[in-house]
């Protein structure tokens, strides 16, 4: 994939420098320090003297989106710069920041809706369900996974978005593949979380209420446990909040505990 790429080593030592992207985040720029060091190797191919000042000033403007998506618009970037350098005219100096900005938006909001909100959640509980049997590769699963995607995503990003541009983004948007790809990652999600309220979350009753226990039990399997998450969810939302919550479900399970003494 790099061999149509003219400045090979620079490119990927531009990718490697991405990893440094939020060393020097800051209240002004955000990301935009990072994002210009990172690129500075490529830049110093393109351009000598003044205009890579320039070109530099450009690339260390206001810039924030999800880490791992930086690499597809660093090439992107990478490729707009090299038709700047070939071709130099004040109305592409302005599209290379315009893209940049169009990008950074929608693939901040791709990013931490599929990534964290729904994979790195769909990857903890099955890492969760292996630490129930005592299996250490709970949380080695979790990492090596999550973190191996996230790499794969940064490294191979860098040269997708320098060979097919920002249209191979849009036409994903266009024709629903990122919509429906949401949906199947929603609902994987939430299958697995009530797998993991069926799993693991027992809720402990004296003896006198085992009976209505086991009644109940026999149609819905754990119904405790998904009554204790109903109603944790409700109250974390609307009451309680998630600190005031977790002090609930502190307290009682001291309680539940001494009565069952």
């Amino acid at each position: 994939m790099t061999n149509s790429i003219p400045h090979k080593k620079a490119f990927r030592k531009m990718i490697w420098r991405s990893f440094s992207q939020s060393a020097g985040i800051n209240s002004e720029t955000m990301q935009g320090l990072g994002f210009g060091y990172a690129m500075l190797p490529y830049l110093r191919m393109l351009y000598q003297g003044k205009e890579l000042e320039d070109s530099l000033k450009r690339e260390t403007q206001f810039f924030n989106t999800y880490p791992g998506s930086i690499g597809f618009i660093m090439g992107v970037t990478a490729k707009q710069e090299e038709e700047q350098a070939t071709a130099p005219t004040a109305a592409g100096e302005a599209q290379i920041t315009q893209l940049k900005i169009a990008l950074m938006g929608p693939l901040a909001a791709l990013g931490d809706s599929l990534m964290m909100n729904l994979f790195r959640v769909i990857l903890t509980v099955i890492g969760i369900d292996f630490a129930y049997q005592g299996n250490l590769m709970g949380p080695l699963f979790v990492l090596v996974a999550f973190h191996g995607t996230y790499l794969w995503l940064r490294i191979q990003g860098s040269f997708l978005g320098y060979h097919k541009g920002p249209l191979f983004f849009q036409s994903f948007l266009d024709d629903g593949r990122i919509a429906n790809l949401t949906q199947w990652l929603t609902q994987v999600k939430l299958a697995l979380l009530g797998f993991l309220v069926y799993r693991g979350i027992q809720v402990p009753l004296p003896d006198s209420l085992q009976g209505i226990n086991q009644t109940v039990s026999a149609m819905f399997p754990n119904w405790l446990g998904l009554l204790l998450v109903i109603v944790g969810v409700g109250l974390g939302r609307k009451t309680w909040g998630r600190k005031g919550l977790l002090v609930l479900l502190a307290l009682l399970s001291f309680v539940l505990a001494y009565l069952m003494e």
